[in-house]
């Protein structure tokens, strides 16, 4: 309707231009002459800051990736339809990437968007929208977007772009709030530049920074730190014995051990254009006691793809840390009041059930046990979510030969067994390096999962294989697909597809969102594919430990015969 609107809109501004020239001329050169002065001034405002722009707003840009926990993110300043931005900062690409795509944008598409309307730009899928035009060849694809508009001096002098937010959520308000707090400060920042010299006014930009900076040189040399870092270096005279002396943080991982200078993330990001995201790190403060951190880290790229140096982000997060520590122990003592009433009935119902009883009094007790088991998964589940969300989900690695345990799995998963399928190879034995218990959990749920959502006279096939150096698990059910809209979020905290509806599936949607933890914990990758006609794959890619071993079966094969080999396929 406002695509509509606008094309309307243009069409009688064409209109009313035809018929009185005379008196719409005037108003067309006062907007124009407006649009130029502003272009003047916000190129002079870029002139005067010179290099130290991108250094700002590579800063931005990483504040914004680090709140919104976005893949990409960028920010520009100036430009117009026609010409690209003056300046342009880019997060999330490596450089290789960034020289291949060769060139600036321009204000076309959803970046035209953010300037016609002013305002922000939040969409599911970016790829769905009118406004979208496509990317330029290598670049990254984006579906989740937000976008909102850098003013300056009532206007828009550019834009900040992020995209693509992990876990394939979808950004939220409060993301937009964040992305918007830090876009004022870019456009605060416009407005100083033409006052102070270029590294004073950086040096005033970053001071006015509630986290702590540091920019890097090519060389790993620090150029620039601004005053809240303070706070969080080590001041230690012996070690810094001239206050125009840069400091570096001093470092720990949080069990303690001593991260060495070329682990610092900031040096990583000079050495190796290495991106780091939030990471949790321990610095140590004045009085020096620890003072636990999230870093943030990135190279600085210039237009052609070219190292420019490296800015790192500290934010130091002691009430998070705390409030964290009290929602872990409120949910541990939540869910140990809930487990043990639980475990009551559960118990009694089970002695219940070998006793006398008549039809009906033996089917209320099975319904209850069955309740309860249910109750105990989702107590369960809400721990396991906890526990993730807090990074404190912990694995004990081991080696696991996966397709026995798949097999197990599928026999012992309720009502998954008569209806499956297994097509596992039993001339080579995979094994990943991860725990077992947890890598059941994983793939009884997807299980579970398939056995909810596909018709009940449909088969459902567990395959499992050696692809690209990894052992790989397809669960396949021939159910309703996914559709396509809700594909990208289906591994989100609570989220139920739509196809749940008619069949009521009931749970709390957890289990998705606790498997891909569970599965990043193993170093792995899950993902899922869905298409009208064929049905719904969950894929599990998890790293081997050691090499594939070739067995001889020494008795016929209790799976139903494969085609696989001890040799990786394609």
């Amino acid at each position: 309707m406002l695509a509509m609107m606008l094309i309307f809109a243009a069409a009688v501004a064409g209109a009313i231009g035809r018929t009185s020239p005379r008196r719409d001329r005037p108003l067309q050169r006062r907007r124009s002459d407006t649009s130029d002065q502003a272009a003047l001034d916000i190129a002079a405002a870029i002139g005067s800051a010179g290099e130290s722009a991108r250094v700002a707003l590579h800063t931005i840009a990483l504040q914004a990736q680090t709140l919104t926990g976005s893949e990409l993110a960028a920010a520009g300043i100036g430009g117009d339809a026609t010409n690209p931005f003056l300046v342009w900062a880019h997060l999330g690409m490596p450089p290789e990437q960034v020289r291949q795509i060769g060139r600036l944008p321009r204000r076309v598409g959803l970046l035209a968007l953010l300037t016609d309307e002013n305002r922000a730009v939040r969409l599911r899928d970016a790829r769905q929208h009118l406004g979208y035009v496509g990317l330029p060849p290598h670049h990254a694809p984006i579906t989740t977007f937000l976008g909102v508009p850098i003013r300056f001096r009532g206007r828009v002098a550019g834009c900040l772009c992020l995209g693509n937010k992990r876990d394939g959520a979808e950004f939220t308000l409060e993301d937009q709030q964040m992305a918007e707090m830090l876009a004022a400060r870019a456009g605060d920042a416009l407005e100083a530049a033409r006052t102070q010299e270029p590294n004073a006014w950086l040096q005033s930009v970053l001071d006015e920074m509630p986290e702590g900076v540091v920019v890097l040189n090519t060389r790993g040399e620090v150029t620039l730190e601004n005053r809240p870092l303070g706070s969080l270096a080590h001041a230690d005279p012996h070690e810094r014995p001239d206050s125009s002396t840069p400091r570096m943080l001093d470092l720990s991982l949080p069990s303690g051990d001593r991260l060495s200078p070329r682990d610092v993330p900031a040096a990583r990001a000079v050495a190796d254009g290495e991106v780091t995201i939030g990471r949790e790190l321990i610095a140590r403060g004045r009085d020096n006691r620890p003072v636990p951190l999230l870093v943030s880290a990135a190279p600085i790229l210039k237009h052609d793809g070219s190292l420019d140096g490296a800015v790192m982000v500290c934010q130091e997060v002691s009430a998070v840390r705390e409030l964290q520590r009290v929602r872990e122990e409120w949910a541990s003592i939540v869910a140990h009041e809930l487990r043990q009433p639980i475990s009551v009935i559960a118990v009694r119902c089970s002695l219940l059930l070998r006793g006398h009883l008549s039809s009906e009094q033996r089917d209320s007790l099975e319904q209850i046990a069955r309740s309860v088991h249910g109750l105990g998964r989702m107590v369960t589940d809400l721990m396991d979510a906890s526990l993730l969300e807090s990074d404190r989900l912990r694995v004990t690695f081991e080696r696991v030969d996966i397709g026995e345990l798949l097999r197990d799995v599928v026999r012992r998963t309720p009502l998954a067994a008569a209806r499956t399928r297994t097509a596992i190879p039993h001339d080579l034995r995979l094994s990943v390096r991860g725990d077992a218990q947890r890598l059941e959990q994983v793939l009884a749920n997807l299980l579970s999962n398939a056995v909810k959502y596909a018709a009940p006279d449909t088969e459902i096939v567990v395959d499992l294989s050696l692809a690209a150096g990894r052992a790989h698990i397809r669960v396949m059910n021939a159910g309703d697909p996914i559709p396509e809209d809700e594909l990208p979020f289906v591994f989100n905290r609570f989220a139920r597809a739509r196809t749940a509806g008619p069949r009521k599936v009931k749970g709390l949607g957890l289990g998705l969102y606790i498997a891909k933890g569970l599965v990043t914990a193993h170093h792995g990758r899950i993902w899922a594919e869905s298409a009208p006609g064929v049905g719904t794959t969950f894929h599990v890619a998890l790293p081997l430990d050691g090499s594939p071993v070739p067995v001889l079966p020494a008795a016929p094969p209790l799976d139903r015969p494969t085609t696989l080999s001890w040799k990786e396929s394609a």
